[in-house]
């Protein structure tokens, strides 16, 4: 797992940096099928993402938007508020989040988030964007996306 960097434009624009495949399109959102082609190996982990953020787990609700500048990115909600950003790349998903700079110590203290200590604010905003590749990458973004939804 990787991570990236990214800011919002505003708070229901697409993050600055999170590129997806050119082959979302602004026809429809991807399907099952898109999302098996497109992931290939790393299917299995959006497939157990969707399932513990939309569970009984965080309960949240799953919304695919187009951006001209940014293609379909989907919008993980809690209500109206917006927790998270997921975006499909080949063989890859991202899930990206953003946070007050008050937050970052608790956030590097999560195991695997070690490297929030040193991420830079872009403006006032910390951004903790990771790349999901295989199924064992799934707890760490539910425990990012967990810790969005308690944040103040």
């Amino acid at each position: 797992m990787t991570s990236l960097t990214g800011a919002p434009n505003s708070a229901n624009s697409a993050p600055a940096t999170v590129d997806t495949d050119t082959r979302l399109d602004s026809a429809g959102p991807p399907d099952d099928a898109h999302a098996r082609e497109l992931l290939d190996a790393a299917y299995p982990a959006w497939s157990a993402l969707v399932a513990r953020l939309t569970g009984d787990e965080l309960g949240l609700t799953l919304d695919w938007r187009y951006y001209r500048d940014g293609g379909w990115l989907c919008r993980a909600l809690r209500g109206s508020k917006n927790l998270a950003w997921l975006a499909f790349k080949p063989g890859r998903l991202t899930v990206a989040c953003y946070f007050a700079e008050r937050h970052r110590a608790a956030l590097a203290a999560i195991p695997g988030l070690g490297h929030v200590a040193e991420t830079p604010l872009i403006g006032k905003t910390l951004p903790v964007p990771l790349e999901l590749v295989d199924i064992e990458d799934v707890d760490l973004a539910v425990a990012l996306v967990s810790a969005k939804r308690h944040s103040r």
